[in-house]
């Protein structure tokens, strides 16, 4: 009997063995390849406190105490995630510029440091770019790091904290007692019980959920990778309300 069972291995599933295990609960972490293999090892590795779709005041607080969590985390394990405190870039056009001035108002009101940048500004730390852009909004302390090298930092985190991690273990189905609750999973060799239970199955959890298929849906995303390349800027960059986005690994390789 575990005290919390964890179904997938990446980011969010290693982190939550690390927390569960350096607070003395006996836990197991199930994933069904690798660690890092779905979203996790393909993500972009783009932390930002401003990103257009879901920022709200009432959050900021929060976003600022995750950033610090992490920075200590990584203090505290010496893990190597390429972590760059470099900043981000958001790029507008005509269309979404009174957008961006509005939303860098209200960012500076709430609490964050957000720099509204004009074209002069935008093309001197892009000299790249094209004169459609009108202008940018900057965030200093915004950051970038590897997602696959931090959920493996979490998992090394995680074992020597006492957590079991099983890969290539998939779970077929949730257990049941007789009252309905959820008492462990079915694995493909055997049952394991828990008093807890975490999803971290991102857009596969309606596998195991089916309640969730209306509201939580896999979606395809492209994600291209170049040859490695001089470095040309330290900040991550994104547009098209955050639809789009690049960044330059510490390899040079610009990943977008």
């Amino acid at each position: 009997m575990f005290d919390v069972l964890i179904i997938g291995g990446g980011m969010v599933g290693t982190c939550c063995a690390y927390e569960c295990a350096t607070h003395r609960l006996r836990t197991v972490l199930l994933e069904r390849q690798d660690l890092a293999s779905g979203a996790s090892g393909r993500g972009g590795g783009l932390l930002l406190k401003g990103a257009t779709d879901l920022f709200s005041p009432e959050i900021v607080p929060h976003l600022l105490v995750n950033q610090q969590l992490l920075e200590h985390f990584l203090q505290n394990t010496g893990a190597d995630v390429e972590y760059v405190r470099g900043g981000s870039l958001y790029i507008a056009f005509e269309e979404d510029w009174t957008f961006t001035q509005d939303q860098v108002q209200q960012m500076c009101s709430a609490g964050l440091t957000a720099e509204l940048w004009d074209s002069v500004q935008l093309r001197n730390a892009l000299p790249m770019l094209t004169h459609e852009e009108v202008g940018g909004r900057f965030i200093a302390s915004d950051a970038q790091l590897s997602p696959p090298l931090l959920a493996l930092a979490f998992a090394q985190a995680a074992r020597q904290a006492g957590a079991e991690l099983r890969t290539n273990t998939a779970v077929y189905g949730l257990v049941r007692n007789k009252h309905g609750e959820i008492t462990g999973v079915q694995t493909q060799d055997e049952t394991i019980s828990a008093r807890y239970v975490i999803l971290a199955t991102n857009a596969y959890s309606a596998r195991l959920w089916p309640p969730l298929e209306p509201v939580v849906t896999p979606t395809r995303g492209q994600a291209l990778l170049t040859a490695p390349l001089p470095l040309s800027f330290p900040f991550v960059c994104d547009t098209d309300y955050d639809l789009q986005y690049w960044r330059q690994t510490r390899s040079g390789q610009i990943l977008f």
